[in-house]
This record gives C-alpha cells, sequence and structure tokens, in this order.
C-alpha cells in the first residue's frame, strides 16, 4: 500500500511544500507476476523455464509491462530459486562485462556454441551492434573488449 506524504516548510511565515514523498510496502515478485505477467500470458511455474530462461523473459518483458528496476529484481527474485540466481555457471562467468550484459539474454551454452563456431572479433563486433540495438548496454570500448576476448575463447581450451 502505498502513502502519500507531503513535507511543508516554513520559512518566516512562507510556507513551501515539497514534493510528495512515497512510502511503499516491500515488493512482492509473486504478485508482480500475477498482476502483470497473467495479464497477457497462461500462468506457468517457476519450474517452467530454466534460470537463464526467466531472467530473459523478464527483461525483455520489463519494457513491455513497463517495469521499474525493483520490480523486475523481485519478479526475479520470486521466479529463480536463490542458490540458482548466485551461482555461475559457466566459466564465461568470470568475465564480468559476459556476465552483466549477454548473460541477461542468453544461455551460456548458446554463446558457448557461438565461441565454438569459430566467430572472430569482427563478427563479434557485428553482433554486439545489434545486442545494443535490443537494448545491451555496452560502451563501444566494452563491446570491443569483449567482442575480442569472446574470439580468443575459440583457441582456449
Amino acid at each position: 500500500m502505498r502513502t502519500l506524504g507531503l513535507l511543508v516548510l516554513s520559512f518566516g511565515g512562507l510556507a513551501l511544500a515539497a514534493s510528495p514523498a512515497f512510502t511503499a510496502e516491500p515488493l512482492d515478485g509473486a504478485r508482480i507476476y500475477q498482476e502483470q505477467c497473467s495479464r497477457c500470458h497462461q500462468p506457468r511455474t517457476p519450474a517452467d523455464l530454466s534460470p537463464s530462461g526467466w531472467r530473459a523473459a523478464a527483461f525483455h518483458m520489463r519494457v513491455k509491462a513497463n517495469l521499474t528496476r525493483a520490480e523486475l529484481e523481485a519478479l526475479e527474485a520470486f521466479l529463480i530459486p536463490e542458490p540458482t540466481r548466485s551461482v555461475p555457471t559457466s566459466p564465461l562467468m568470470a568475465n564480468p562485462l559476459y556476465a552483466r550484459e549477454c548473460q541477461r539474454c542468453h544461455t551460456s551454452e548458446r554463446v558457448e556454441l557461438a565461441i565454438a563456431s569459430g566467430r572472430d572479433a569482427a563478427t563479434w563486433s557485428a553482433t554486439f551492434a545489434r545486442m545494443r540495438a535490443y537494448g545491451a548496454q555496452l560502451t563501444d570500448d566494452e563491446a570491443n573488449t569483449l567482442a575480442t576476448w569472446l574470439a580468443t575463447q575459440a583457441t582456449t581450451p
């Protein structure tokens, strides 16, 4: 339940009203799922998708459902069991850029298949240009660094 508070300050008889202050109850991922996701989708259980599948779905639907960052985090906490959220599932997770951007939407298995196909840095750079259009938040330097790193992973045993 949200409550609205109004702060009124008095300076020499002049009263100034500050911006409204909101106090909200803690976000409940289950409630967000019920209220937001079920508007368009059939009910699912957290076991219906893998953790990376839920992460990708939640991230992409964040815009369509107009979820805040806090609501997205509460939703992920409901859908993805705690041990799975905090334990890296691939050696690729050792790279913080990969963990921060790629893993939001793609499984490690998918990226490992792309690495195994022998993509070079230029191909990875083109991929990142497309991913940035979808919302990946990489600077040019980060995209180049990640492209070079992923291209070298193909030769790493």
